[in-house]
């Protein structure tokens, strides 16, 4: 054999390798329809992609509502106990759980876990290594990691937008139709490969699993607030925080992060307008709110063009608006609910100040009286330009140069605006559209499905991104971010 001959069979098989590597290391099976994957790849990495898609299945077959995670919170707490990875359920919080760099020069964790749920990972109690201090590199880097994990009050349609779908909820009245099973699952995942690798990185990784995302539970007191607070208090505060979320518009596999606002503030509001009742052939003895609240209605529909920013763009609906019950009778109550959403933050308090002032003009006006039963409001999900950089360059990089897709952003909301407010970071978009399986009905609609061939690559991204922070995808044998 001569020289050129050898060299053409080394390449040969050095290319073999190199799909076998992939194949074996990264996606445990072959390679996924709609999935790009790069000839540069991470070494050893080993998401298990066979146990990610049986765990979303269980989620999903048993989805429940905000406050009420009892089940999945023994799931995630099993998961974890399983890996050996410390947690500590944080009352109507969710879980924190700590994956703690081994690697020459790490740190020592000024804050602890606290005290451990029943059932938690008995290792977990008292201080533990990783997080604050000082290694060779730098100061030690505390890396968030999160997922939401509550359903949706509603029932799922057997058949997505072509055929029947492959897994169904279980549970009467509540069904995971924004993919938080997804979620859940491909952080699991990631924590696997994090934990068995820790001994090439130092820093922490914190695994974040939120209850009541949709809603903030019951009494509006679940959620994110108490686990800032837990994390805060316990010396935890991440440097940059990662989430992703499953995006029917987007190509099974596609990875969107743009820089800026990615996600719309929201302000909700219910009120009630009060008048005074009356028969119906007598309008003229009665005070009917309905005028109120039609005169407010329509001047509200005119104000943000003349008094709001034109070039922030904003949108607002009443979609819900309830009186009376009987033809003959004019009512004295009128009750509506609705919502405003923007991209500016500026822009939506501005709207908030601009609806409260007219409703007060407007029932003073008439002759009425209001009472507001409810009001939100969330900030818009703002990624960091470094961070949605960074994403953009990982995908690139070790999911493929076709695998990143600028989407534009989305009006509806996402707690996990005040991560990116309070600590700083970005949230990914992962396409999980394909017309031929039949996926790509919007979330929150009981059609809703996704390609469970892409959450590999969601799990990869994690990964990816904690490891990258922490700069520790060098000691990986891929290439430098």
């Amino acid at each position: 054999m001569n020289k050129l001959d050898q060299e053409r069979e080394l390449h040969i098989e050095e290319q073999h390798m190199e799909e076998w590597q992939t194949n074996r290391l990264l996606m445990k099976e072959p390679q996924m329809k709609g999935l790009h994957m790069e000839e540069q790849q991470i070494n050893e990495l080993g998401i298990d992609a066979a146990h990610l898609i049986e765990m979303r299945r269980y989620l999903h077959r048993h989805p429940e509502l905000s406050g009420y995670e009892e089940n999945t919170l023994k799931f995630i707490s099993d998961k974890l106990d399983a890996l050996g990875i410390p947690f500590h359920e944080v009352e109507k919080g969710g879980i924190i759980a700590l994956i703690t760099g081994e690697a020459e020069g790490k740190g020592v964790l000024s804050g602890t876990l606290g005290t451990l749920a029943d059932g938690g990972n008995s290792a977990a109690a008292g201080t533990l290594p990783g997080g604050g201090g000082s290694s060779a590199a730098g100061t030690v880097r505390k890396v968030l990691l999160r997922a939401d994990m509550d359903a949706l009050p509603m029932e799922e349609d057997r058949n997505n937008l072509k055929q029947e779908k492959q897994v169904l909820s279980e549970m009467p009245g509540a069904a995971h139709t924004c993919g938080h099973d997804a979620h859940t699952a491909m952080l699991l995942a990631a924590a696997k490969v994090l934990q068995e690798k820790r001994g090439l990185f130092s820093g922490t990784v914190i695994l974040c699993f939120e209850r009541a995302e949709e809603t903030g539970g019951p009494d509006q007191t679940y959620g994110y607030g108490r686990l800032f607070r837990y994390l805060d208090e316990n010396g935890l505060s991440p440097d940059t925080c990662f989430a992703l979320h499953v995006d029917p518009d987007l190509g099974c596999g596609h990875i969107s992060a743009e820089p800026d606002g990615v996600y719309a503030g929201g302000f909700g509001f219910g009120v009630s307008i009060k008048g005074s009742g009356g028969h119906g052939s007598r309008p003229d003895k009665a005070n009917n709110p309905l005028d109120c609240f039609l005169s407010f209605y329509q001047t509200l529909q005119g104000m943000p063009m003349r008094q709001l920013d034109p070039f922030a763009m904003l949108t607002f609906s009443i979609p819900f608006v309830r009186m009376g019950d009987t033809a003959n009778v004019i009512s004295e109550e009128l009750y509506f609910e609705g919502t405003a959403r923007s991209l500016s933050k500026a822009t939506l308090n501005a709207f908030k100040d601009r609806f409260f002032e007219l409703l007060q003009g407007t029932c003073g006006l008439y002759g009425c009286s209001y009472e507001v039963k409810m009001q939100w409001l969330t900030d818009p999900v703002v990624n960091r330009a470094s961070d949605a950089e960074r994403i953009r360059e990982l995908t690139v990089r070790h999911l493929g140069k076709d695998s990143y897709e600028a989407a534009p952003p989305t009006l509806s909301s996402e707690t996990f605006a005040h991560y990116t407010d309070h600590y700083g970071g970005a949230i990914a978009f992962l396409g999980v559209k394909d017309e031929e399986l039949g996926s790509g009905a919007p979330i929150h609609s009981p059609q809703f499905d996704l390609n469970e061939e892409a959450l590999t690559a969601g799990a990869a991204l994690h990964v990816l991104f904690a490891l990258d922070a922490l700069g520790a995808l060098n000691v990986l044998g891929g290439p430098e971010a």
